[in-house]
């Protein structure tokens, strides 16, 4: 009798215990993102979802055109300053900092159209980031946070292979990147192995990114 009362409360014991482990997975599931990033397609040298969430600041190096404008030629180069500012013709200082490169471009467009150019065509994309990082934690062979390139370009695979690759017991197929979007974080998770086996494109990485590498379990 004893025996078999042990054995009852083992079991009741082990299923709560079952019982709370996938509830904890299933609340953990529940903050993932069901799609992939925005730009998850084949990696462009400006993406929709950086002209829209990403916020100018010190240091960037912007190309600007103008349309018409014969003062911008075909276009021209502009370092963000320390106070936020850039130097353009016809408007002298402009302050960009804070604002994202649609938000730049109707400003730009709003104070040429005010006094210079009848509603002019203002296009602005990134030509260097300011140095800044991207964190990758977990099952990689060397975790911790790595500068950005200057370029503004970085892929999953790519930064896997900065942090030294993957440890024998990564779960590639479970890879986590977290986000703010619009002040919002946002929790994705990458297959990893789609990637390498052709299945889907590589999935772009933005400054100030964390990826983590969870363990597999076997």
């Amino acid at each position: 009798m004893k025996e078999f009362r042990f054995l009852l409360t083992f079991i009741l014991v082990t299923n709560a215990a079952l019982n709370i482990f996938l509830s904890g997975c299933a609340k953990e599931d529940s903050f993932i993102e069901k799609t992939l990033p925005p730009a998850t397609s084949t990696v462009s040298k400006e993406t929709s979802t950086t002209k829209a969430d990403y916020q100018i600041r010190e240091k960037d190096v912007l190309f600007i055109k103008v349309y018409p404008g014969q003062e911008f030629g075909e276009g021209l180069e502009a370092e963000v300053n320390s106070q936020g500012e850039i130097n353009i013709p016809l408007l002298n200082k402009v302050k960009l900092g804070g604002l994202t490169m649609v938000e730049a471009e109707n400003l730009i467009a709003q104070k040429l159209d005010q006094s210079y150019i009848v509603n002019p065509s203002v296009s602005i994309r990134m030509k260097e980031y300011d140095v800044r990082t991207v964190v990758i934690l977990g099952e990689v062979k060397k975790p911790g946070a790595y500068d950005f390139p200057k370029s503004g370009r970085l892929t999953i695979m790519q930064a896997v292979a900065i942090a030294g690759g993957f440890t024998d017991i990564a779960a590639i197929d479970k890879v986590k990147l977290i986000r703010k979007i619009s002040g919002v974080q946002k929790t994705y998770e990458i297959n990893v192995k789609n990637i390498v086996n052709g299945k889907q494109d590589d999935v772009e990485v933005q400054p100030n990114d964390l990826i983590t590498v969870p363990e597999t379990f076997f």
